[in-house]
Parts: structure tokens; C-alpha cells; sequence
């Protein structure tokens, strides 16, 4: 295995991974640094974004078999220039053979770049990097229909949590263009402060029986998306005649 053995090299090592997306490794004068082992398919960095948070994990042990000693991980925003200071991890408390670390209080839909150093008896030995965007998972809005003569019923429970929804949105369409895309109706929104129940129920009428109609909702907050739909489609049925 390659590695570093001047401090000054690692150190510099360290802060020229995380401006980039790609690994870049600094030269020494001396004749015994070489540039580290790169990262393959089976030691890798992967990264999990939620709200505000991105949770790294990576297996403790590398390709080579080596258990290092510490794990030294950076973040970075990308586009910024400061540098935060480095979280450094002991094998000796991780238990688990998977290493996970959440960077938490950062901004939503801002790239950002990860840096993971692995070191074995003083010696830098593998960099993963990871690239990814904090953001709002939305959460799958489970919705009840109800078709009558020339109209469709949607009913569904409001989103609690932390972050509480201001508006829903429902978008429909039923028609297409030529190359396929929906063409959207005029949407529905539905302010929170409105809504007095847990249960929100929205009727659309006059619609045309027997036609497929589709209905995708969402909860929002601002810029954020709370929660969504998954293309809910309904047909009204038609009047039976006496």
C-alpha cells in the first residue's frame, strides 16, 4: 500500500480533497511520499442526505485488510473557501463494521463535498471522497378517492412533524400534448390555516365521466416539499340511467 509519511504533505493532502470533486493529492520534496492508494468499488464512501444532514458510512476495514486507527473526515460547501475543522473518528469506538458520522446543521439544497482520510500508525494510507445535497425527504401522502357522477373525491390526513406544511397543492390533468406531456388544469390550493380537521378533503365536479383523470399532491412549506403523491388517477363513473 502507498503511502504518506511526511505530516506536512498529509496536512495539505487534506485540505486540497475537498475543493474538488475529484481526488487531488499534493507533491513533496521528499523522495519517500508517493501519491495514496485510490478508493475502488468496495471500500467507498456513501452518503445519505435528509433534512439540513448528510450521514456518511463506509466499511472499517479496507480492501487490504487494514483496520486503521482513525478516520479524519472533512466537509465542505462547495464554492466556499473555509475550511471546517476536521472530525476524527477512533476505530477503537466503533463497534460496528460499517463507520456512519452525520454532519448535521447544514443547508438545504447546497452541494456539498466529503473528505475521508484513513490513518494507520501515524501513516495516511486511502481518501474517499463523496459529493451530495442536504434536503427535505418528502414523505408519501397516503390518499383515499371517491368517484361519483362527474366527480372525484380526495381525502387525505395532514402532515405533522417539526416542519408543518402552509399550503397543498393538488395538480390535475387529463389531457395530453403532442409529444405525450400532461397538460395541467388550473391547480388547487388548500392553505393549512384553512383546514379545521385532521382530515383535508378536496371534490373536483364537473368532470367528464369515463375519463382517466390524473391527481398529484403536494405539502409545501416555503421551497420545501413536506410531502407528495405518487400519480393518483381516478375515473368518474357515469350516471346510470332509470
Amino acid at each position: 500500500m502507498k503511502i504518506f509519511r511526511n505530516t506536512r504533505s498529509l496536512l495539505l493532502a487534506i485540505l486540497m480533497l475537498l475543493p474538488m470533486t475529484t481526488q487531488v493529492f499534493a507533491e513533496s520534496d521528499t523522495d519517500n511520499v508517493s501519491k495514496p492508494e485510490s478508493v475502488n468499488a468496495k471500500w467507498e464512501v456513501i452518503v445519505s442526505p435528509g433534512d439540513s444532514q448528510l450521514t456518511i458510512s463506509f466499511p472499517k476495514t479496507l480492501d487490504s485488510g487494514i483496520v486503521p486507527d482513525t478516520f479524519t473526515l472533512r466537509i465542505k460547501a462547495e464554492g466556499k473557501s473555509e475550511v471546517p475543522t476536521p472530525i476524527i473518528l477512533s476505530t477503537d469506538t466503533i463497534e460496528s463494521d460499517i463507520v456512519t458520522y452525520t454532519f448535521t446543521k447544514l443547508t438545504n439544497k447546497t452541494r456539498y463535498i466529503i473528505g475521508v482520510v484513513t490513518i494507520k500508525e501515524g501513516e495516511y494510507s486511502v481518501v474517499g471522497t463523496a459529493v451530495s445535497t442536504p434536503d427535505i425527504i418528502p414523505v408519501i401522502i397516503d390518499v383515499k378517492t371517491v368517484v361519483g357522477n362527474g366527480s372525484v373525491q380526495l381525502t387525505f390526513n395532514k402532515l405533522e412533524g417539526t416542519k408543518v406544511p402552509t399550503v397543498y397543492k393538488i395538480q390535475w390533468w387529463y389531457k395530453i400534448d403532442k409529444k405525450g406531456e400532461p397538460i395541467y388544469e388550473k391547480p388547487v390550493t388548500i392553505k393549512s390555516q384553512s383546514i379545521k380537521r385532521q382530515e383535508v378533503s378536496y371534490t373536483f365536479n364537473k368532470l367528464k365521466s369515463g375519463t382517466i383523470y390524473h391527481f398529484d399532491i403536494t405539502a409545501e412549506k416555503g421551497a420545501d416539499v413536506l410531502g407528495q403523491t405518487i400519480d393518483i388517477k381516478a375515473k368518474p363513473k357515469a350516471s346510470l340511467k332509470s
